[in-house]
């Protein structure tokens, strides 16, 4: 009977064992597969006709390591794109850069080199949600608002590019009848310049011909980078203070690196100008490589001052003809 007894302990401690077994890695195992999640943060919860807002899409990766993520934004009909940021999104290089189609449809694919968990914030005390993209919407007709997402998927950080489990939610109202009391607006404004850049310039067999280039690039942290701007100055008019200011100021052209210089002798003042897209400008300078020689000058200016005394001489053989007549 003593035996029995003691037998049937057994049986009810290794049972309980396994329960509790069963039990932990059941807790483990739904701690650990927890899904990331994207989500559409929107300035407004309610909708009118003729609204301006911004809708973020946001990636909560509930602290896996996330290194690419791709996917389709779709509109409703009755929203309209009116831009596009990605200044302070977590992607760090565009494989296929957001942009509308006919379709009222943003697909999208980008990679997070060093991959992505979090972004730190002392106030809260750990990790936040990331930025995908920005996107300024404005409700053109009566309905439903929705933006929902379609193809999308997670990579995580781990050699392989696992897909990860996720959870989308979507962003969906009716829009109200009326029109609304307050601003019509509700967008954050931009009013920082895209960051401190310094082009290089360079030369290689394999680009241009081994002629000299330019390279240039830089960040916005705001509404993102629209374009960039060159300008080449000679060094002699950039000297002439009245004459520099208005040649730099109204001869830059839209260019993009690596960009062929005009000025193979590397003389001249390139500038550098790069615009974001709430029209904040940057302006970077570099000084002549190869800086003119004195009598360059000097013969500039002899030109200079023949030209003026053939003006003068001119005007004044007309000046005396007309009196004769």
């Amino acid at each position: 009977m003593n035996n029995e007894l003691r037998i049937m302990n057994n049986y009810y401690k290794a049972a309980l064992l396994v329960f509790v077994f069963l039990i932990f890695n059941f807790l483990f195992f739904v701690r650990t597969v927890s899904a990331t999640i994207l989500y559409f943060d929107s300035s407004y919860h309610d909708f009118y006709v003729g609204d301006e807002f911004e809708a973020v899409l946001m990636l909560n990766t509930e602290n896996q390591n996330i290194n690419a993520v791709e996917g389709k934004i779709i509109l409703s009909k009755n929203l309209r794109v009116e831009k596009i940021l990605d200044g302070d999104s977590i992607i760090n290089l565009w494989i296929q850069k957001p942009a509308i189609n006919s379709q009222n449809e943003l697909a999208f694919s980008g990679i997070i080199p060093g991959g992505f968990v979090g972004q730190l914030s002392p106030q809260v005390k750990g990790l936040l949600p990331g930025v995908i993209l920005r996107m300024i919407l404005k409700v053109r007709s009566a309905g439903e608002v929705k933006i929902d997402t379609a193809n999308t998927r997670v990579l995580l950080n781990d050699g392989r590019g696992t897909e990860t489990s996720l959870s989308i939610l979507t962003l969906s109202a009716i829009t109200k009848e009326g029109t609304r009391t307050g601003p019509g607006t509700a967008i954050r404004q931009d009013k920082t310049p895209p960051e401190l850049f310094t082009p290089e310039i360079s030369r290689s067999p394999d680009t241009f011909n081994n002629q000299w280039f330019l390279v240039f690039a830089t960040q916005d942290k705001g509404y993102g980078i629209d374009h960039y701007e060159i300008n080449e100055v000679s060094p002699i008019i950039h000297n002439i203070p009245w004459l520099g200011k208005l040649i730099i100021s109204g001869t830059f052209k839209i260019a993009e690196s690596p960009y062929l210089l005009k000025d193979q002798g590397l003389q001249s003042y390139i500038y550098v100008k790069a615009v974001d897209k709430a029209g904040n400008e940057r302006i970077a300078m570099l000084k002549p490589q190869q800086p003119f020689k004195w009598y360059e000058y000097l013969l500039f200016f002899i030109i200079i001052i023949l030209a003026g005394i053939g003006f003068y001489s001119r005007r004044k053989f007309y000046g005396r003809k007309k009196s004769r007549n």
